[in-house]
C-alpha cells in the first residue's frame, strides 16, 4: 500500500521524531522513504528577517547546501539499517511545497511530527501540519511530540540564542 512514504524535515529534533515511526512502517512495507526539506523563497528566514535580492539569493543558495547536508547525515542511519531513501531540497512555502512535491512524485503517505517548527515560528505561521491536514491529497500521518522531545528542542533553541547573543556581545 504504501510504497514512498515523504517525510518533512526542518532540522529539529521534533521533525525528527517522526524517523522511527516511518523507519518500522518501510521495514515492514519495504517502502522508500524520502526525507523533503523546504527552503523558503526570498531570504525569508524562519520568519524573522527579509533580505534584498542578492544577499537573498547567497542566502538561499547557501540554505540549499547546508539543508542537504543535514539531509545526507539524517539519511546516512536510514540507509545503514538498509532502507531505500531519497534526500531533496526543493524551495517555496512550506505547506505548499510538501503537498507539490508528493503529489508530483506519486508519494503514498506524508509522515510528520506535530510542533516541527519552532515556537517563533509556529506563532508567526502556523501548524504546517494543520495546513496539510487541510489541503494535501495525499495521507497523512501526524505524530504527536513526546513531551520529551519538546523539552529537548526547548533547551536546543534556547542553548542556540544564547550562543548567538554572546557571540553578537563579542563582535561588538
Amino acid at each position: 500500500m504504501y510504497k514512498r512514504i515523504v517525510v518533512p524535515l526542518d532540522g529539529s529534533k521534533i521533525a525528527e521524531a517522526a524517523l522511527p515511526h516511518v523507519v518500522e512502517i518501510a521495514k515492514a512495507l519495504g517502502a522508500e522513504v524520502v526525507l523533503l526539506r523546504v527552503i523558503q523563497p526570498g531570504g525569508l528566514i524562519q520568519g524573522r528577517y527579509v533580505l534584498p535580492p542578492g544577499p537573498a539569493k547567497l542566502l538561499s543558495q547557501e540554505l540549499e547546501r547546508s539543508a542537504q547536508r543535514y539531509l545526507d547525515r539524517a539519511g546516512g542511519d536510514l540507509e545503514q539499517g538498509g532502507l531505500r531513501t531519497q534526500k531533496v531540497v526543493v524551495t517555496g512555502p512550506v505547506a505548499d511545497s510538501i503537498v507539490d512535491w508528493a503529489t508530483h512524485h506519486n508519494a503514498d503517505l506524508i509522515a510528520l511530527t506535530s510542533h516541527g517548527l519552532g515556537r517563533a515560528a509556529r506563532w508567526v505561521f502556523g501548524s504546517v501540519a494543520d495546513r496539510l491536514l487541510q489541503s494535501s491529497p495525499v495521507p497523512l500521518l501526524v505524530i504527536r511530540a513526546s513531551h520529551e522531545v519538546l523539552e529537548a528542542q526547548e533547551e536546543y533553541e534556547e542553548e542556540q540564542l544564547d550562543a548567538a547573543v554572546l557571540k553578537a556581545l563579542q563582535a561588538s
